[in-house]
């Protein structure tokens, strides 16, 4: 019951996270660059003076901690660009493609088979997304959203699967540490441009995001893994569309509308159902 706790908890906790890019007045990439910067002092100070690691990498594991950190500093990007442009809820069920595109991925990276699971579930998912989308037109917002979030989704994928083939001997929060440094250092030239001027209610919710809220969520996700199987948690996981979507409802009013919630309610029960199938074609 209590390993159940810490998974939902770990869950919350990052449903907490999209709900900084309305909190902070300030633009997307701003934002994350504080939050990258904020949790790479944290985990560089928890992988070195607490776990007393080596931050001492091969020159393998550098390039593609680079390549990683680069996917996933624009994985951050683009999600909270997406929430800033459209809502929470939308920025969610875009995100919430990447258990599928991993799937049309991980073949092609990994060197494994093709899975006729994984194609039925992408088109599914696009169907999913097509009735999101009220129309297909990049003045429109919405539009605009689902492509910021699919491109976050695609950047995610292409992280945990690149991280898995070339990273994998490395801890995991000295891996996160690495891709949070090269995102600090990828985003920081722009932020001469974007004006990084934070008031005092945004530094303090900076703080809260990137030394308590990140690295909390992202350190008690890992660990549910000792308890629960990956699919368990990948499955739990997509409760954060549920958990995300409640918490913009009460901070900032936003109600999904009935095409937002259809085409999510596709995508989640797609992925949930890919992901199950594939635990049973495992066994």
């Amino acid at each position: 019951m209590q390993q159940q706790a810490l998974l939902h908890f770990a869950i919350f906790l990052m449903a907490l996270n999209p709900l900084f890019a309305k909190f902070i007045d300030m633009p997307s990439l701003s934002i994350v660059w504080g939050r990258l910067f904020l949790t790479t002092i944290t985990l560089g100070f928890i992988v070195r003076f607490v776990r007393k690691k080596t931050l001492k990498i091969s020159k393998t594991e550098t390039k593609w901690g680079i390549i990683t950190g680069i996917c996933f500093a624009i994985h951050w990007w683009s999600y909270f660009e997406s929430i800033q442009i459209s809502s929470v809820a939308i920025a969610l069920c875009a995100l919430f493609t990447y258990p599928i595109i991993t799937g049309l991925l991980e073949p092609k990276i990994l060197q494994k088979k093709y899975q006729k699971i994984d194609i039925l579930g992408g088109i599914f998912v696009l169907a999913g997304v097509s009735i999101i989308v009220p129309e297909w037109n990049l003045e429109n917002q919405t539009f605009i959203g689902i492509i910021l979030g699919i491109i976050s989704a695609l950047c995610f994928s292409l992280r945990n699967l690149w991280s898995k083939k070339h990273l994998s001997n490395m801890p995991p929060d000295q891996t996160m540490f690495y891709h949070v440094l090269i995102g600090a250092i990828l985003f920081f030239p722009l932020i001469f441009h974007y004006e990084f001027k934070p008031n005092q209610s945004d530094i303090g919710f900076l703080l809260l995001s990137g030394l308590l809220i990140t690295p909390l969520s992202h350190s008690l996700y890992l660990k549910t893994f000792q308890y629960f199987s990956i699919t368990t948690v990948s499955v739990t996981t997509s409760l954060q569309i549920i958990y995300a979507s409640l918490l913009a409802f009460l901070f900032f009013q936003q109600i999904p509308d009935t095409r937002t919630l259809l085409g999510g309610a596709i995508i989640l029960f797609t992925v949930i159902s890919t992901t199950l199938l594939h635990k049973s074609n495992n066994k």
